[in-house]
């Protein structure tokens, strides 16, 4: 498999994995008339759930319908003009805070693993130039004649947030200062090899990621070492 290099430092790329997030779908639409009642409710809990394909036993299904309303009220009475993301039904609909942040936030407690430290944040005028800007929406940069943000990933169940964290920030710089365009890498090859102080499937940090990355000279694309969402063999890479 083809081994992607890097083709700008590593120094910035925590900022940039948090700065580059593309526009998320909106998931099911839905209206006011969806919510008239329990029963319009529960045919749009199943139609959510045809969807995305969640499938739920009946006593868990009845439960978590609970949580779904909510969702649903929070979700119509959000304004997008009020904030820069948007909220919608999209698969995380019937989880509540406590179950999304279990499974999917990487909460990760540190218990005193060094995670990097504050010089991935190290960033001087001399790295971005005597007048950056206010702002850039990189959503709507051309990189190398495409994009320079990769689509929004599905993680699975598998707790690799920090993999796919790291990933898209290599993606998007490559785009941004390479000559190859955007090309998806692999966060399996970080979940199935990078082991410093980092556990797969169960948590880690980018910034080891990102260690990894450098003594590894890159990281292999996604079509050549796909997802699984489960820890497996780490596979040898070879580079360019």
């Amino acid at each position: 498999m083809v081994r992607m290099r890097l083709a700008a430092t590593l120094a910035v790329a925590l900022a940039v994995a948090l700065a580059l997030a593309a526009p998320a779908a909106t998931g099911v639409e839905f209206t006011a008339e969806d919510m008239e009642s329990d029963d319009s409710l529960w045919a749009l809990y199943e139609r959510w759930g045809a969807r995305y394909e969640v499938a739920r036993d009946a006593g868990d299904k009845l439960r978590r319908f609970g949580t779904f309303k909510d969702t649903v009220r929070r979700v119509y009475a959000a304004h997008p003009g009020d904030r820069h993301y948007v909220l919608g039904l999209n698969v995380f609909a019937d989880m509540t805070a406590d179950e999304f942040r279990a499974g999917f936030a990487c909460e990760r407690p540190a218990d005193g693993i060094d995670a990097g430290g504050e010089r991935y944040f190290n960033i001087t005028p001399e790295a971005v130039g005597d007048e950056p800007p206010d702002a850039v929406d990189w959503r709507t940069r051309n990189c190398s004649g495409g994009p320079c943000v990769s689509k929004v990933k599905r993680q699975g169940d598998c707790g690799s947030c920090w993999a796919f964290a790291a990933a898209a920030a290599v993606e998007s710089l490559n785009a941004i200062k390479g000559d190859t365009g955007l090309i998806d890498l692999s966060p399996q090859e970080l979940v199935d090899c990078c082991d410093r102080e980092n556990s797969g499937c169960t948590g880690g940090f980018a910034v080891k990621a990102f260690e990894y990355i450098l003594d590894n000279d890159g990281l292999a694309s996604l079509a050549t070492y796909p997802y699984t969402a489960r820890q497996g063999a780490c596979e040898a890479a070879d580079k360019e």
